[in-house]
């Protein structure tokens, strides 16, 4: 009977012991651990970028090639104009400007009314001309001469000693012949040879001018042969 009890009692303390250590248990395990069913989400890193908010945008961050990128200048057109557009512009201006200075000396110094008619009909065109040339040399980024040059300087201060029909001959033969004979050799060759569309358009268009010009100046004095 003694040992009945004592038996009983050891599964009591036994049934007992389990109990409080399965409690323990429970109670030991991490409150953050998930209960079934449900997924716990990782959490972002804070400092990865996430698409479309802290990852670098390209078109941001990339450098705008359109409105770098150097666009090109009206003088930079100067650089693109061969020797021969440019020595064309000079001389076909300086000729142009010494045409109407000279034919106001004409208009004052002349003596034939002949000739007063074909210095103000010099004056007349080549204003226009000189204004198209010089409008077209700022076009081009050139800054046209703003004097008639040493040459046509030189052909000035001769008729400026003359008066009557002395100065008639002399102005007819500078710069009705002369002049418009190297005029017309200029703006034929520019015609032919130049690099720039523009200028070669130019200078035919106004070539036929210039023949018509020496061909008057030719009439008026009997001589057909060109000087130079």
């Amino acid at each position: 009977m003694q040992r009945k009890i004592i038996t009983a009692a050891l599964v009591a303390v036994g049934l007992f012991v389990s109990l409080e250590y399965k409690t323990l248990a429970q109670s030991s395990q991490s409150p953050t651990q998930s209960s079934p069913g449900t997924t716990t989400q990782p959490v972002p890193d804070a400092t990865r970028s996430t698409p479309g908010a802290t990852e670098s945008n390209p078109s941001i961050n990339q450098p705008n090639r359109d409105s770098t990128q150097t666009q090109p200048s009206t003088t930079g057109q100067n650089q693109q104009l061969s020797t021969q557009d440019r020595q064309f512009i000079t001389e076909a201006a300086q000729g142009g400007m010494a045409e109407v200075q000279l034919g106001k000396l004409a208009l004052q110094r002349a003596s034939s009314q002949e000739v007063k008619d074909y210095a103000q009909h010099m004056i007349d065109e080549h204003t226009k001309v000189n204004q198209e040339l010089m409008a077209l040399a700022q076009q081009k980024g050139v800054t046209p001469p703003k004097t008639i040059g040493q040459k046509n300087e030189a052909v000035r201060a001769k008729l400026s000693k003359l008066s009557g029909s002395a100065f008639d001959k002399a102005y007819m033969n500078e710069a009705g012949v002369k002049a418009h004979a190297q005029q017309e050799a200029l703006f034929s060759q520019q015609a032919k040879q130049g690099q720039d569309p523009d200028l070669k358009a130019f200078a035919a268009k106004v070539l036929p001018t210039v023949q018509e010009h020496l061909q008057q100046a030719q009439k008026q004095t009997g001589n057909s042969a060109t000087k130079k």
